[in-house]
C-alpha cells in the first residue's frame, strides 16, 4: 500500500502518519535526509523498519539504487485488486490530526471512469474541457486536441488523428530531453 507524504509536514506530523498507517518502509530523497533522520531516531513512535534513500548522502539508509540492482527483473504476479487497498491518502488535519483515506483498486478505477465519463458528457454538450493527465490512453480516450507542456514550455500540439499513440507518449515522456538524458545515463530511462 502506497502512502504519499506531504513534503511540507514536520517530523512530528509525519511520525504520526507513519505510525497511524503502520508503514514499515520510508523512501526519501537526499533533500529530506534531515527529516528522515528525525523519523529514524523517533524509535517506537513509528513502525518504520527500513529507510531507503534515493541518493547516498546519509550513510545509514539503504541506497535505492542498490535495492533496484539486486531486484528481480521479471514482473511479479499481481495477487491483489478489487477491494484491496491501493493507497492511503492523508487529509490536511485542519480540524485535528490528519485522517487516512483508503483508496482501493476498485475506487481508483471508478474515479478514473467517472472523470472520463464526465469529460465525454460535457464535451458532447459542446463545452470545452481541459484535461490534465500523464496517461496516454486517458488522453486519447477523450481528447480532440493535445498540447504537451513541460515546465511552462509547449513541447507540441496536435489534433486527434494527426498523432499516433507512440508519438504522443514520446512527447509526454519528455521528447528529445528524455533522449538526451538516456544518452547521458548510458541506458534506457
Amino acid at each position: 500500500v502506497i502512502v504519499p507524504l506531504n513534503w511540507r509536514l514536520t517530523a512530528p506530523e509525519l511520525i504520526f502518519i507513519l505510525k497511524d498507517c503502520g508503514a514499515k518502509a520510508l523512501i526519501f530523497g537526499d533533500a529530506f535526509a534531515e527529516i528522515a533522520e528525525a523519523i529514524r531516531t523517533a524509535g517506537s513512535e513509528t513502525d518504520v523498519e527500513h529507510f531507503v534513500e534515493i541518493g547516498d548522502g546519509t550513510g545509514w539508509a539503504k541506497p535505492y539504487e542498490r535495492i533496484v540492482d539486486y531486484s528481480r527483473t521479471e514482473e511479479p504476479e499481481i495477487a491483489q485488486g478489487g477491494d484491496e487497498p491501493l493507497t492511503i491518502v492523508y487529509t490536511s488535519g485542519t480540524t485535528g490530526l490528519p485522517k487516512g483515506v483508503v483508496h482501493t483498486h476498485r475506487t481508483a478505477f471508478a474515479g478514473i471512469l467517472n472523470v472520463l465519463a464526465t469529460i465525454d458528457k460535457v464535451r458532447k454538450q459542446g463545452i470545452a474541457v481541459v484535461f490534465i493527465t500523464h496517461n496516454v490512453r486517458h488522453a486519447l480516450a477523450v481528447g480532440d486536441r493535445f498540447t504537451v507542456l513541460n515546465r511552462g514550455k509547449t513541447l507540441g500540439t496536435a489534433q486527434r488523428g494527426q498523432i499516433t499513440p507512440e508519438e504522443l507518449q514520446d512527447m509526454m515522456a519528455g521528447g528529445q530531453e528524455l533522449v538526451a538524458l538516456e544518452d547521458s545515463l548510458g541506458g534506457t530511462v
